[in-house]
């Protein structure tokens, strides 16, 4: 059995990484599985790069219209992709001889809603594994409280007024060319996402699996803490709470200004910040009051999970998120997290088992958990538990078994 794997990139965003770690972690299992992408940061032999000078040329071309759609059509602060454009992929030797396609994250241009109806008439088992929500849109990769994906979208909140309703458009092209596909099936990492897909106009009636983003636990592991700290040149004798702030700070789905306040809430001493990715800007250090330490960007994961080690407390107040990639590292260190409940993020918080769940857009409960994480530090019965759920949950084998189950049920299916 041959599978490929198609993602916009292997190692930029989180929805590349998962595509990566699951094509890494089949190959491992020793299955027969490729990945496809466009933009290739690996040095992996099974990864293929379309590096062909037309195909670029004309993606390029794509993204230049698309960017000058997106100036004048799509209100800045919000996520959207109308995959009016793209490169073509399914004359490629490594989807012809697939007999399992994974569709990963294809947007930024990769693929467009055409291209993908061309791979479905390969007749090729389809599985597309959903990082965001924009299969089931008019093109928003978070509807946050907008439910029209469960009827038709329409009119989107996150669009500027146009004649063309450019959300209705796609939403159209998507129920034309791919809702009567047979041979479409779906996987989520979450739980809340895959309800979404069962609530959707498009792909309701659909078969779908829920099958968590997969990690290596040979990498992502439980270290002493003061050697991590002491690699990393971070103090001894703190609690550390760490936080990442790559775009953090700007980024409206990050959710930072509920952490600024919520810190500030913090009745705890002794306490310091650790920021990876991007620098704080001076102005939101001076705000918070905290000594912040910033270790920068860390490109490997060996880094990642000494940094995990290192921290008591990884906290991450998202307002729109699947199944994030960074809690999933976290727990795998037997590090706590605080979250808000929201999206696929209660699949892997469990409230005073994995973390604290805070509630939503609440600085005030997001304060609390921070200070019921910290406070239970020592706390064996917490510690325990948290091993234990992230030992059963995080299993690569049982994630694999998952996968290697839906495939036979999808291939022995008469669809």
């Amino acid at each position: 059995m041959k599978i490929l794997h198609i993602s916009v990139s292997d190692k930029i965003g989180g929805a590349a990484i998962a595509a990566f770690r699951l094509n890494r972690a089949m190959l491992a299992a020793g299955w027969n599985s490729k990945l496809l992408v466009l933009y290739k940061r690996s040095i992996d032999e099974d990864v293929i790069s379309v590096t062909k000078y037309k195909t670029k040329a004309f993606y390029y071309v794509g993204r230049a219209i698309n960017y000058l759609l997106n100036k004048y059509v799509l209100k800045p602060i919000y996520m959207y992709s109308s995959a009016l454009w793209g490169i073509r992929v399914c004359h490629r030797q490594e989807l012809q001889e697939a007999d399992i396609i994974y569709v990963h994250w294809i947007n930024n241009d990769f693929l467009s809603i055409k291209e993908l109806k061309r791979i479905l008439c390969t007749n090729k088992k389809v599985i597309f594994f959903m990082h965001d929500m924009w299969t089931i849109t008019g093109g928003c990769h978070y509807s946050f409280d907008c439910d029209k994906y469960k009827i038709k979208c329409q009119n989107c909140l996150y669009l500027r007024g146009h004649v063309v309703d450019m959300a209705l458009y796609v939403f159209k092209k998507k129920y034309k060319l791919l809702t009567p596909c047979q041979n479409l099936f779906f996987v989520t990492p979450s739980t809340w996402l895959g309800d979404c897909v069962k609530q959707s106009a498009l792909f309701g009636n659909k078969k779908i699996k829920i099958i968590p983003n997969i990690i290596d636990t040979h990498i992502f592991k439980s270290i002493d803490q003061g050697v991590a700290r002491s690699l990393l040149g971070l103090p001894m004798e703190k609690k550390l709470i760490l936080f990442g702030a790559d775009a953090g700070t700007a980024n409206p789905y990050k959710g930072w200004s509920y952490l600024k306040e919520a810190l500030i809430k913090v009745q705890m001493t002794n306490v310091e910040i650790v920021v990876f990715g991007n620098k704080l800007p001076k102005e939101e250090e001076k705000e918070i009051s905290y000594v912040v330490h910033s270790v920068g960007r860390l490109n490997d994961e060996y880094s990642l999970s000494l940094l995990y080690n290192a921290v008591d407390l990884f906290i991450t107040p998202s307002l729109a998120d699947n199944f994030p990639n960074t809690i999933l590292e976290a727990l795998a260190c037997s590090t706590p997290v605080v979250a808000f409940n929201t999206g696929g993020i209660p699949d892997l918080v469990r409230h005073k088992v994995t973390g604290y769940l805070a509630e939503y857009k609440s600085s005030i409960s997001l304060a609390q958990g921070i200070e019921w994480v910290l406070a239970h530090l020592t706390d064996d019965a917490f510690i325990d538990s948290m091993k234990e759920y992230t030992k059963n949950y995080l299993s690569e084998k049982k994630v694999l078994d998952k996968h290697k189950v839906f495939i036979e049920e999808i291939l022995s299916s008469n669809e």
